[in-house]
């Protein structure tokens, strides 16, 4: 017990005293390492077998957490805090033996360099006020990879290891060892560990790569796919994953010191990432596979790939060199506009392919109608090679166009709409013809509006009227149940007019159908409904058995007591 307050009193002094090395030389600030060491050397330490190594770091966690001394041939998971100085510390009791200190950044990238004290002979260390040159710097390191500070014959005395997060608060493995086992613990890189992209599509991309030198029965393979950036540690994936969890304390931590509440508020305020949001990285592990195909990509979209070869055993990784892939885009489709067929254009989400139409003759005049359900779409007419511009406009309903002197060619009607309104589904309903052809056309009046009379609804029928023209025409009236809520939802988003294409009408239940010449206003009465119910009701008017273009249809409510 004696000895653990020794320990955690004279780091807690160092701890302090670098957070003034810039008022005081740094010496100063590990002089109480260096009268502990005497303490460990007179009696309070003794050589510790690389079991008891081990038995140290599993049985009593809380004695690191209070020294901050580093086990040997144990791996360590530290919680680093951003902007702050971390430091730990390992003793070599012994001289001429191999050294090696690896330290795995996970969730950031972090600023970590060892600092060597020497051990005298006589057991004792320099004063206060030995100059700075005694204390070694050794080496740096800086980024997100996992580094290793070797040594093939290692000094006795003091290595410090310093950490320092930089863009977030992360943990970071340490291990350290004095014996060649550092090979078996962590698996061997094969001579070539790049990646090959085998196949690469829309949205599947294949990656194989060689075998790692160790032996196969202890080694698995992780691959992960991520849209934002290279990952070169496991830990570092599985972090930004999953997200790391606040540091715990160890049961049985402290003595008692006023410090340690200042240590404890500290961890009570750690700020660990988040895990990425969802669809951002891939991750999987295939066993002893050395390929895999990625089955979830977005076409067009770049992918950063990196394959991890762990060792089951010990749970070390090593990371292959990473790749980066662009998977190839989608051939937007052509819509090919037909002179006197009636065509319907499904938009869905943001998808919105070209549409092209080709004259084999010069034209004086070709009418091109329109009808947008859903939204205002914005219309524009280009010759193909010149992208000359024909004619360019707004369609909020229905709108015939007039397109004049077309000469020989191919021709692109481009269509856009609201950005707002992108992950709604809409369509556009087209008909080009001939201004000089004979095939008759049906029309929509101005106000193209079905009316529901209010004072006529029951439980069992509603009533509504529509406004006709004075063309011979045929309007078919279709119904639909839909939920209460979808009425609601429509209203919220007013988006105006919604009308159901004609390709589309199929889904809907057929009434019947009125023939008028010179009728001005339908009237007509929908009966055999469900009480409480709603129903959208279309018309749609054509000629003859034909069905072209689309009233815009209205939602109405049946009443639940009558």
């Amino acid at each position: 017990m004696a000895f653990s307050v020794l320990l955690y009193l004279e780091l807690n002094q160092i701890r302090m005293m670098m957070e003034i090395r810039n008022k005081i030389d740094y010496t100063y600030s590990i002089v109480g390492f260096f009268t502990l060491l005497t303490l460990l050397e007179h009696g309070y330490s003794h050589k510790t077998p690389n079991n008891d190594g081990k038995r140290l770091s599993k049985d009593r966690p809380e004695i690191f957490f209070d020294t901050r001394m580093i086990p040997e041939r144990v791996v360590k998971n530290i919680y680093i805090y951003k902007s702050t100085k971390n430091l730990f510390a390992f003793l070599k009791e012994t001289a001429d033996s191999r050294l090696s200190i690896t330290v795995t950044p996970c969730a950031s990238d972090i600023n970590w360099r060892v600092i060597f004290k020497r051990l005298h002979s006589n057991s004792q260390f320099e004063s206060a006020g030995t100059p700075v040159s005694q204390s070694l710097a050794l080496q740096n390191f800086s980024g997100d990879a996992s580094n290793t500070y070797q040594e093939k014959e290692g000094r006795k005395g003091l290595y410090i290891v310093e950490l320092e997060a930089i863009t977030s608060e992360t943990y970071a493995r340490v291990y350290v060892t004095t014996t060649p086992d550092i090979d078996s613990i962590f698996p061997l890189p094969p001579a070539d560990n790049h990646l090959n992209i085998t196949m690469k599509a829309a949205k599947d991309v294949s990656v194989t790569w060689k075998p790692s030198l160790s032996s196969t029965n202890k080694i698995k393979y992780c691959v992960s796919f991520s849209r934002k950036r290279q990952f070169y540690t496991n830990c570092g994936v599985l972090a930004h994953f999953h997200g790391d969890a606040k540091p715990t304390l160890p049961p049985h931590t402290g003595f008692g010191f006023k410090e340690e509440k200042k240590k404890r508020l500290l961890r009570k305020s750690a700020k660990p990432i988040r895990s990425a949001p969802k669809g951002h990285i891939f991750y999987d592990c295939v066993g002893s596979k050395l390929s895999y195909t990625f089955k979830k990509g977005k076409p067009g979209r770049k992918y950063f790939i990196n394959v991890f070869a762990i060792n089951s055993t010990s749970n070390m990784s090593i990371s292959y060199a990473g790749v980066q892939v662009k998977l190839k885009r989608n051939k937007k489709k052509r819509f090919v506009v037909k002179e006197n067929k009636v065509q319907t254009l499904v938009i869905k989400r943001r998808k919105i392919p070209k549409l092209y139409f080709s004259l084999s003759r010069n034209v004086k005049a070709l009418n091109l109608f329109l009808q947008a359900c859903g939204d205002v779409m914005k219309i524009r007419v280009t010759k193909s090679k010149q992208k000359t511009k024909v004619i360019r406009s707004s369609i909020t309903f229905f709108r015939k166009l007039v397109l004049k002197d077309l000469e020989a060619g191919n021709y692109q009607i481009r269509v856009s709409r609201d950005k707002k309104n992108h992950g709604l589904q809409q369509s556009l309903t087209l008909l080009l013809q001939d201004s000089s052809s004979h095939i008759d056309v049906p029309r929509l009046p101005h106000n193209a509006k079905i009316t529901v009379l209010s004072n006529s609804t029951l439980c069992n029928q509603v009533t509504i009227s529509w406004n006709a023209t004075e063309k011979t025409q045929r309007y078919c009236v279709y119904k639909s149940k839909i939920p209460k809520i979808i009425p609601e939802i429509r209203a919220n988003r007013k988006v105006q007019p919604q009308c159901i294409a004609v390709a589309s009408r199929k889904k809907l239940a057929k009434l019947f159908c009125k023939v008028a010449n010179k009728q001005k206003v339908f009237t007509e009465t929908i009966d055999k409904l469900t009480p409480g119910t709603s129903y959208m009701v279309s018309v749609y008017v054509g000629l003859r058995e034909r069905e072209m273009f689309a009233y815009q249809s209205v939602f109405v409510t049946t009443k639940s007591y009558c």
